[in-house]
């Protein structure tokens, strides 16, 4: 039974808030009615661990009950027959919720509403979508399509970053050992030669000593606390906007940032459109699914000159993001009336772009990295091998 987190007047018209276990929205109301009190709002309450649903689990999610409605299931027996099935024990739970909710008759779309955080905007209102048109198996198709889509979107960006990340972090174990273990056995040379050394082989042993005295073991924790620490102001609302920034300032990562937000936006909009959802309708759930994106304040502009009455391609006319060619695509296919199978067409085109820069960063990252580590050992070469060489030969044994 979910826990509902709820807002209501007393008597006297004072605000109270609460927490409350109940099937459902009706069955919260009566029991706060029993408290003598009116509810106001009301949402469910979901714990931490449950908003971390794999995305993977929503894809197979609306997967399956696409193709059992299309097989004819209805739509209470069809989550039933789901719940069994999900692998992640959380969101088998909020599953469950629902379909008990559906079953005592509340919207599909209204039960995903409660759980937000885990069901975004635009999953809403595909379904909404589906519901009021009478179209719901057809709704979930294009959903299960489009996250399949995203879901395969974002496996090959994380893929193509896999060899780039292992190369740099077999480049930092490499200078580890070359500083730790290679480097010290040459300290000795400063005692042994009465000559001076230069200051660049100086440099280095002092940095070798340093790391040698630290300890490898020690080392690898400090950079796995920075690591963490990254990763958690990342998360923050300062570093998302902060990573934001960078991807969108940065040359070759700029324009791979504004394909993959034009992926996402034309074909976020493209599977809006074919449910039958109104432009401005559209536009306002798709700016509301780019959440954090430093390009956000364009979308919402771009929707609110939209529901002023400007066409969507002299609206797009006022932002940088959108390319020239983008926006004449637009033009035609809004006096043709294409503009869905137009913008899917458009975000195939972008997506090509996204995989292509992909493929030019990872191809550039390991040669660049090869160089850095080329210098490295010239600079060990040249700052500890050549001395010995030039050593005059009087040198203290004893």
């Amino acid at each position: 039974m979910p826990l509902f987190k709820w807002i209501a007047s007393d008597t006297e018209n004072n605000i109270q808030t609460g927490l409350i276990s109940a099937s459902s929205e009706k069955d919260l109301e009566k029991k706060l009615q029993e408290l003598k009190l009116t509810l106001l709002e009301s949402s469910i309450d979901i714990p931490t661990g449950f908003r971390s649903i794999p995305f993977s689990q929503k894809v197979q999610f609306f997967h399956n009950l696409y193709m059992l409605m299309e097989s004819g299931v209805l739509l209470p027996q069809a989550l039933e027959l789901i719940v069994p099935n999900i692998g992640n024990n959380n969101f088998k739970n909020i599953i469950a919720d629902i379909s008990v909710e559906v079953h005592q008759g509340k919207a599909l779309s209204d039960c995903l509403k409660n759980y937000k955080p885990i069901f975004s905007q635009f999953m809403i209102q595909i379904v909404k979508a589906g519901q009021e048109s009478g179209n719901l198996a057809v709704c979930l198709e294009q959903l299960s399509e489009y996250l399949n889509l995203r879901a395969d979107f974002n496996k090959k960006i994380k893929s193509s970053l896999v060899l780039p990340i292992i190369t740099f972090a077999f480049f930092i174990l490499i200078s580890l050992v070359i500083f730790i273990y290679i480097i010290p056995s040459f300290s000795s040379i400063s005692t042994m030669s009465k000559t001076e050394l230069p200051e660049l082989t100086k440099r280095l042993i002092n940095i070798s000593l340093f790391l040698s005295s630290v300890g490898i073991l020690k080392i690898f924790i400090f950079l796995i606390l920075i690591l963490l620490a990254k990763i958690l102001f990342l998360k923050s609302k300062v570093g998302s906007k902060f990573k934001d920034f960078l991807f969108f300032k940065l040359p070759l990562f700029k324009e791979i940032s504004k394909n993959v937000v034009l992926t996402i936006f034309l074909r976020s909009t493209s599977v809006m459109l074919n449910t039958g959802i109104a432009l401005n309708k559209t536009l306002e759930n798709v700016t509301e699914s780019l959440d954090g994106n430093f390009l956000k304040n364009d979308f919402i502009n771009l929707t609110s000159d939209v529901e002023k009455g400007k066409t969507l391609s002299d609206a797009m006319k006022s932002y940088k993001i959108f390319p020239k060619e983008l926006i004449a695509m637009m033009h035609v296919a809004q006096e043709s009336g294409n503009l869905p199978q137009a913008m899917n067409l458009a975000s195939n085109l972008y997506y090509q772009k996204v995989i292509k820069y992909l493929n030019l960063i990872v191809s550039l990252i390991q040669p660049i990295l090869i160089i850095f580590m080329g210098i490295l050992i010239a600079l060990l070469i040249g700052s500890v091998y050549l001395p010995i060489v030039q050593m005059p030969m009087s040198i203290d044994f004893v």
